[in-house]
């Protein structure tokens, strides 16, 4: 494996400088917070309540209807996944844009994800389009993509990134979870590059060394990851 292929292709997505790694071209903290936004958004995307507050309905600027009694920004999220809801949303008079559903956008990584299994002799059905079956569809196959398509998964995970901060924003939840990784900070004990910082914590996603009160429950998970790719 060349030093190119060892370079993490989703640090980007989130912002860091890319970092090297021992498996090909997603680290270990990349792999883990993609994982956990699909979480996210299986467990945030039932969660969405269309109904305005205060019985208000949304006054949208620009258009020539008269308020619909609901949130919008939440039916783009909501609407059943369709061959209308491949692009963005429009109104009748094609004067008020939104985003693509949730299920368009994971169905439309899903799809490229089959279309390249396929092609390499797996056979597998298309996954049921709804979001939460998306989701974790998705996640069951992550290490797959992450180590089989390093020229799309960075471009997939800033899509999944952004679907997962538009629902915790409607529903009132913009607080991140994730933990950050800190790059070219090698591990003072295994001296791996592979700490990340959760709520001021730092703790080394290699050798589970840390310090706070987090720790325990990241050494689990860690754990749990590591005989699950045994």
């Amino acid at each position: 494996m060349t030093p190119e292929d060892r370079k993490c292709v989703l640090c980007p997505a989130y912002g860091q400088e890319p970092v090297y790694w021992e498996h090909a071209h997603a680290c270990f903290p990349c792999r883990s917070r993609m994982k956990r936004h699909l979480e996210d958004i299986a467990e945030q995307w039932p969660q969405l309540d269309p109904t305005p507050s205060g019985g208000a309905g949304e006054r949208i600027s620009g258009s020539r209807e008269a308020p619909i009694g609901a949130r919008v920004d939440v039916l783009d999220q909501v609407v059943a996944l369709s061959p209308f809801a491949e692009g963005m949303i429009h109104d009748p008079f094609r004067d008020q844009v939104g985003e693509r559903p949730a299920a368009a956008v994971l169905d439309a990584i899903a799809k490229e994800w089959l279309e390249v299994r396929r092609s390499r002799g797996l056979r597998e059905h298309r996954p049921v389009p709804t979001v939460v079956n998306l989701c974790a569809w998705l996640a069951d196959r992550l290490d797959w993509a992450c180590e089989r398509l390093p020229d799309s998964i960075g471009d997939n995970a800033d899509e999944v990134r952004q679907l997962c901060g538009r629902l915790h924003a409607l529903n009132g939840n913009s607080r991140s979870r994730d933990p950050e990784p800190l790059p070219a900070t090698p591990c003072k004990k295994c001296g791996h590059i592979a700490l990340v910082s959760v709520e001021g914590q730092v703790v080394c996603t290699n050798c589970s060394q840390y310090s706070g009160s987090f720790a325990d429950l990241l050494a689990t998970a860690i754990t749990e990851a590591t005989k699950e790719t045994a």
